[in-house]
C-alpha cells in the first residue's frame, strides 16, 4: 500500500480538471465570434461575413505558456483559456457600448497578443474540438473593437493601425469596413473613407448607413454625381433628413444644375421651414438664376427667422443686381449695424453709392475701407478693388464739367493701373503710379444734392421712355441675368446716341458727296470717324452705368510688358455648369467637333501644335457627342483654335476662339479662350474699317 500511494497520486494528478472559469463566467456557453454587444460580429453580420470559420486554421502562439504583462491566458489550456478570452471581449464590448471607451480599449489590448502572429494558441496546448478554431475570431473582435475605441477616443493612429490590420485579414468583415471609413471620414481622409463604404456597399449593397456617409464622402470629393445617386437612395427611406437634403440639393447646385436643386430646397423648407439656412440656400438659387421675387421672399423669410450676414450679403447682391441701389444701400446700412462691421457689406455699400451717383458718400466709404485690416484674401480683395474704384470715382468727379465725350478712361488712364485692375493686384504691384486727386471746387460741384425723380422737359421725359423700352429688348432673357433696370435704361440711351451720332455722320457724308467735298469731315460735336467711334460710345456708357466692373479696350492694355491679352469664359468648370454660359454647351462641342475634323489639328497645354489625322481619329471625333469622348478621341488635354474667314482678303484664315478641353481627376473643364496680340488686332482693326466704310 505504501509503495501504491505515490502511483494513485500521480495517476490523479494526471487527470485533474483544466483551471475553472472565473464564476461571473461560469453560466456563459461557449461563443463564436459575434457575441452580442459587438456591433456586427453576430448582430447584423450578412451571410458571407466572417464568423466562427469552418476550416480556420488550428490557433497558435509562439508565446504559449509565456504571455506578456497584462495578457489574459499566459498559461493553462485549451477550452478554459478560450472562454476566459470570450469574457474579457465580452467584457470590453460591454464598456464600449456604455461609453467607457478608455477601459474598453485598455481590455482589447489584454487579449492584442492573441493570433498576433498568426499561430494556434490552443492548438499549441493541446486543445482540440470547436476552440481550437477560434484564436482569429478572438482577433477580429479585438482588432473591430480596440479600432473602434480609439476612434471614439479621437486616437486615430493607433485606431487606423488595428483597422488597417482588420481589413486585411478580415476582407468580408463589412464592419471593420465600416468602422474604418467612419474613421477615415473623421480624419478628414474622403478619398479613403469613399473606398472604404465601397467596400461595404459591395458587401451589403443596400446598407442605408454606407449610402448615406459614401454619397457625404462624394460629395466633398467633388464626385456629385455618385452623391446625388446614393443620398438620393437613403432620402427614400429617410426623407425627413434635412441635412441629406441640403448636401444633395448642393451637389446639384455645385455642378451648376440649379433648377434640379430647387425642388429638394423646396421640400426642405417644407418640412423645415423655421431652418433659415434652408430658406437662405434657396434663396440664394433663385437670385442665381435671376428669379428676382421668390429670391427676396425666402432671403426675407430667412432673415425673419435668424439674422445673419450671409444673407444680408445675398440680398445686398440682389438689390444690386436689379439696380435699386437705394434698397442695397439700406439693407448693407443694416447688416452692418446687426452684425458689425462687415467688410463685404462696407463694400457692396460703396459701390452702390458710387453706382447712384452719390460721390462724396462713395468716396467717404471707401476711405472707410482703407483703414480696415483684412482678415482673409477675400476680404483683402475688396480693399484692392475698392482703391481701383477709387481712383475711377476720382477721375469722374475731375471731369463733371466736360464733354460727355470727354470721358475716356482706357486714353487717360495708365496702362499699368487697368492691367492691375484688371488683374486685381494690389497696387503696390504699380509703385510709380500717381493717384488722382480732384481739386476742392470739383468735389463742390460733385456734391450738389441728387434730385432722381425730379422735374424733366417732356423731351427728357420722352427720351427716357424710348431708352427703357429699347434696354428692355437688349436684356438677355437666359439664367442668370437679373433685370438691372439702371443698366437697361443705361443701355438705351446708349443706343440713341450711337444712332444719333451714326445719322449725323451720314448726313455730313450725303451732304458732301453733293457738294463733291468728299475729303472733308463734319467738324464739332458728334462726328464720328470710324468703327470705333461707334463702339467708344457704348464702352462709356457702360463705364458710366456699372462703375464697379472695369471695362477696357484690349488694344490699350497691351504694352512692352504686355504683349498679349487673354480673356477666359467658363462653359462647365469640374463639374459646376456656369449658369450663364453653359446653354451655349452643345453648341460649343459641336464647333470644337468641327473645328478639329477640318483642320486636323490641336494645340496641347503648352501650345504645341500636334496633328490629328481625319484617317486616324476622324471616326472618333465624328462620334463623340460630349466633352468626355472628345477629350478621349483627341487622347489629351488640348486647344481647338477657331478662325475667322477674311471678307477684305478672300482666302485669309485670321485666328479667334479657342475651345480648351481638360481633364479633372473625375471631370472635364471647357472653357473658351481668346488672346489678343498686337498683329491680330491690325488684322480686326483692318477688317472692320473696310466694313465700316463700305
Amino acid at each position: 500500500m505504501q509503495r501504491g500511494l505515490p502511483l494513485l497520486l500521480l495517476l490523479l494528478a494526471l487527470v485533474a480538471p483544466l483551471p475553472r472559469v472565473p464564476p461571473s463566467q461560469a453560466s456563459a456557453p461557449p461563443r463564436t465570434c459575434g457575441a452580442a454587444g459587438q456591433e456586427g460580429a453576430t448582430e447584423g453580420r450578412e451571410a458571407e461575413e466572417p464568423g466562427a470559420r469552418a476550416g480556420a486554421a488550428p490557433v497558435c502562439d509562439a508565446r504559449e505558456g509565456q504571455g506578456e504583462a497584462g495578457d489574459v491566458g499566459s498559461g493553462g489550456g485549451g477550452e478554459g483559456r478560450a472562454q476566459e478570452y470570450l469574457g474579457v471581449l465580452d467584457e470590453a464590448e460591454r464598456q464600449l457600448d456604455a461609453g467607457e471607451w478608455a477601459q474598453a480599449a485598455e481590455l482589447f489590448s489584454r487579449v492584442a497578443h492573441v493570433g498576433e502572429g498568426g499561430g494556434t494558441v490552443w492548438a499549441a496546448a493541446g486543445s482540440a474540438g470547436a476552440w481550437g478554431a477560434q484564436e482569429m475570431a478572438v482577433r477580429e473582435r479585438m482588432l473591430q473593437g480596440r479600432g473602434w475605441a480609439h476612434t471614439l477616443l479621437q486616437s486615430h493612429a493607433l485606431a487606423e493601425r488595428d483597422l488597417d490590420e482588420g481589413v486585411a485579414r478580415f476582407p468580408g468583415n463589412s464592419r471593420m469596413w465600416e468602422r474604418r471609413g467612419s474613421l477615415h471620414f473623421d480624419m478628414g481622409k474622403m478619398h479613403e473613407a469613399y473606398e472604404d463604404f465601397s467596400h461595404v456597399l459591395a458587401l451589403r449593397p443596400n446598407d442605408i448607413d454606407a449610402l448615406r456617409w459614401r454619397g457625404l464622402a462624394a460629395h466633398r470629393l467633388r464626385r456629385h454625381p455618385t452623391a446625388i445617386a446614393d443620398l438620393s437612395r437613403v432620402l427614400q427611406a429617410e426623407p425627413m433628413d434635412a441635412f441629406l437634403l441640403k448636401t444633395m440639393a448642393l451637389s446639384y447646385t455645385c455642378m451648376g444644375q440649379y433648377r434640379e436643386s430647387l425642388p429638394l430646397w423646396q421640400q426642405a423648407v417644407q418640412r423645415h421651414g423655421d431652418m433659415a439656412e434652408m430658406w437662405e440656400e434657396k434663396g440664394s438659387v433663385h437670385r442665381i438664376l435671376g428669379e428676382a421675387l421668390p429670391a427676396m421672399h425666402c432671403l426675407l423669410t430667412a432673415l425673419h427667422i435668424r439674422s445673419s450676414v450671409a444673407v444680408y450679403r445675398n440680398i445686398v447682391a440682389l438689390r444690386r443686381g436689379l439696380g435699386d441701389y437705394q434698397g442695397a444701400i439700406a439693407y448693407a446700412r443694416e447688416g452692418v449695424r446687426a452684425q458689425g462691421g462687415d467688410l463685404e457689406l462696407l463694400y457692396a455699400e460703396a459701390c452702390a453709392l458710387h453706382a447712384l451717383g452719390d460721390l462724396p458718400q462713395a468716396l467717404a466709404k471707401y476711405t472707410h475701407l482703407f483703414a480696415q485690416r483684412p482678415s482673409s484674401d477675400k476680404e483683402a480683395s475688396f480693399l484692392i478693388a475698392a482703391f481701383y474704384q477709387r481712383e475711377l470715382l476720382a477721375y469722374t468727379v475731375a471731369r463733371l464739367d466736360l464733354p460727355f465725350a470727354a470721358f475716356h478712361v482706357d486714353a487717360h488712364m495708365p496702362v499699368d493701373l487697368k492691367n492691375a485692375w484688371m488683374r486685381r493686384e494690389h497696387p503696390k504691384t504699380i509703385p510709380s503710379y500717381q493717384r488722382i486727386n480732384a481739386t476742392v471746387d470739383q468735389w463742390e460741384h460733385a456734391m450738389w444734392p441728387l434730385t432722381p425723380g425730379g422735374a424733366m422737359s417732356d423731351a427728357a421725359l420722352a427720351l427716357i421712355a424710348a431708352a427703357d423700352v429699347i434696354g428692355e429688348r437688349a436684356h438677355c432673357h437666359v439664367d442668370g441675368m437679373l433685370r438691372n433696370k439702371m443698366q437697361l435704361r443705361m443701355a438705351g440711351l446708349a443706343a440713341l446716341d450711337v444712332m444719333q451720332q451714326v445719322r449725323r455722320t451720314w448726313e455730313a457724308v450725303a451732304k458732301a458727296q453733293e457738294q463733291e467735298e468728299e475729303e472733308e469731315e463734319e467738324e464739332g460735336d458728334g462726328g464720328i470717324g470710324g468703327w470705333r467711334d461707334v463702339f467708344q460710345i457704348i464702352a462709356r456708357w457702360r463705364q458710366i452705368a456699372n462703375p464697379t466692373d472695369a471695362t477696357f479696350w484690349k488694344d490699350l492694355l497691351l504694352s512692352p510688358q504686355r504683349v498679349a491679352v487673354r480673356s477666359t469664359t467658363p462653359i462647365k468648370v469640374y463639374d459646376l455648369e456656369t449658369v450663364k454660359y453653359y446653354p451655349v454647351h452643345d453648341r460649343a462641342v459641336a464647333l470644337t467637333r468641327a473645328t478639329l475634323l477640318e483642320h486636323e489639328e490641336a494645340f496641347d497645354a503648352n501650345y504645341t501644335r500636334f496633328s490629328l489625322p481625319r484617317s486616324t481619329y476622324g471616326n472618333k471625333i465624328e462620334a463623340a457627342s460630349d466633352l468626355a469622348a472628345l477629350h478621349a478621341a483627341v487622347g489629351r488635354d488640348f486647344s481647338a483654335l477657331t478662325f475667322t474667314h477674311s471678307a477684305l482678303h478672300p482666302g485669309r484664315l485670321i485666328p479667334g476662339t479657342e475651345f480648351q478641353g481638360k481633364k479633372t481627376n473625375h471631370s472635364y473643364d471647357f472653357y473658351t479662350e481668346t488672346s489678343l496680340d498686337a498683329g491680330k488686332w491690325s488684322k480686326y482693326d483692318e477688317e472692320m474699317t473696310a466694313a465700316w466704310e463700305s
